[in-house]
């Protein structure tokens, strides 16, 4: 009799929860500790002091769900962020936070996820960020 996995139940969840949410423009993932506001290419997002502008996917090479890959591969997203007086082009990586002006921005969740059969179209992807100040 195979083992029940906590951690595959709740991935699976999670998935499934940001899977039912893609088609719908404004998304909302509501957690435990936040809510994530998902915002979609040339649409900004609002987080704290900084705006942030989803312009271009850069890299998706995400091992595709119910799949098994060497690499789990990486998401590359360019987005123009906009501060107090500055504005400045970054390349986020997701779930790889970077420091940026006194600011730590991370690329923090994407949808879809990466599906075996055809390629998500630019239009199709949703991001949520997640910014935290640093003085």
């Amino acid at each position: 009799m195979p083992k029940f996995s906590y951690r595959a139940a709740s991935t699976t969840l999670l998935a499934g929860t940001l899977m039912a949410c893609s088609a719908a423009p404004d998304a909302r993932l509501e957690t435990a500790e936040t809510e994530m506001r998902f915002v979609t290419l040339q649409q900004s997002a609002a987080i704290r002091s900084l705006t942030i502008l989803p312009i271009e996917v850069v890299e998706d090479s995400r091992c595709p769900v119910r799949t098994t890959c060497v690499w789990a591969g990486r998401f590359v997203l360019t987005a123009l962020i906009t501060g107090p007086g500055w504005q400045q082009t970054v390349d986020l990586v997701l779930d790889e936070p970077q420091f940026v002006r006194g600011y730590i921005v991370a690329l923090a969740a994407v949808m879809p996820v990466t599906k075996v059969e055809g390629e998500t179209r630019p239009n199709d992807y949703r991001f949520a960020f997640e910014v935290e100040e640093r003085t």
